[in-house]
């Protein structure tokens, strides 16, 4: 994908996880009402790989965050449902999802 490029944008439900292959990302919170938009992290293949709007992806509600590229990048995208279909098949990976 291209830099600039937003996996995940602000008001919208994240249903994903991404795993960082290449290039970087940057998660920033947006509170629109005053006008804050402010970095939270940042997303490399060596620091911080996989990322979400967990304040979303958790509870189905619209992400006050949005994630974008910030350099010519690779993701690998696991889907929500993909996840919890596999998670619920092993009593382990379900407590750590949940943890």
């Amino acid at each position: 994908m291209k830099n600039q490029t937003k996996l995940v944008r602000h008001n919208q439900v994240c249903t994903k996880i991404y795993m960082v292959l290449k290039g970087g990302f940057v998660c920033r919170f947006i509170d629109e009402e005053l006008e804050i938009e402010k970095t939270i992290n940042f997303f490399f293949p060596n620091f911080h790989p996989f990322m979400t709007c967990m304040d979303s992806f958790f509870s189905g509600k619209k992400s006050q965050s949005e994630i974008r590229a910030i350099s010519n990048a690779e993701v690998i995208e696991f889907n929500k449902k993909d996840i919890e279909t596999f998670i619920f098949q092993d009593l382990q990976l379900l407590r750590v999802y949940h943890a």
